[in-house]
């Protein structure tokens, strides 16, 4: 006896429909896996402290496709939750502005707008992962709102304005962090303007204090002629 009839024994369900539907779920762990192109949810988390502490229930892409292949899902909703259940354990363990959280939040959000519609299915993005995607969306936007005023506060000249992107620029560049990041740790983007000037003018200190110091030729130079002058007085007497 074959297995698809005792599945069909089990679920109730005709193989030729219990098979169309495991190809389906494949397919869309398929189109996720190359929308995940770090491959960040393909395996199993492992030897990262305190994980087993925070997810109480572990879920990955290979346990999904596992599942899939064993028959276990009997209904969209258990294939579509055990996905869910994915983004959400990253977002659960992973602060926010981290990595891992945005590419959960991203995955989960081109699993329902895109990947689910192509297959005939839907899904809705959960409210707390919609709150945070309009959160970061409206950091950036602040800190968008902040670079303008800023500009027109110092003459309103695009220049102004560059140059103060540029500072941003240097500081991402020097903290290796994306503004979202640079937002998630300094908390408003007043303050990632301070951090970029404070990086700045410490970049220049050295400068300065190379300037205000005497350099050791004219050190040498003065140390030499006072000799001299002593020479002098000394045969002069």
């Amino acid at each position: 006896v074959s297995v698809l009839y005792w599945q069909y024994i089990m679920s109730g369900e005709p193989p030729q429909k219990k098979q169309k539907k495991t190809f389906k779920y494949e397919d869309i762990l398929s189109d996720l896996e190359k929308a995940d192109t770090m491959k960040v949810f393909w395996q199993p988390v492992e030897g990262v402290d305190g994980y087993g502490d925070v997810v109480k229930e572990p879920m990955d892409f290979s346990t999904v496709r596992k599942k899939i292949q064993a028959g276990g899902y009997d209904c969209d909703e258990d294939f579509e939750g055990d996905l869910v259940l994915i983004f959400n354990n990253c977002v659960l363990f992973n602060p926010i502005g981290s990595f891992w959280h945005d590419e959960a939040l991203r995955l989960h959000k081109v699993m329902c707008d895109e990947v689910f519609p192509a297959h005939g299915l839907t899904a809705d993005i959960l409210p707390e992962f919609e709150q945070e995607d309009d959160e970061a969306a409206q950091d950036e936007e602040d800190f968008d709102d902040l670079m303008r005023t800023e500009a027109a506060t110092h003459g309103g000249a695009e220049e102004a304005q560059r140059a103060r992107e540029k500072e941003v620029e240097e500081l991402q560049r020097e903290s290796q962090m994306s503004t979202t990041d640079l937002l998630s740790k300094f908390g408003d983007p007043e303050a990632i303007l301070r951090a970029s000037r404070e990086l700045q003018r410490t970049r220049r200190m050295p400068d300065v204090e190379a300037k205000d110091a005497p350099s050791s030729s004219s050190a040498s130079s003065s140390s030499s002629n006072e000799e001299e002058e002593e020479d002098t007085e000394s045969s002069e007497n």
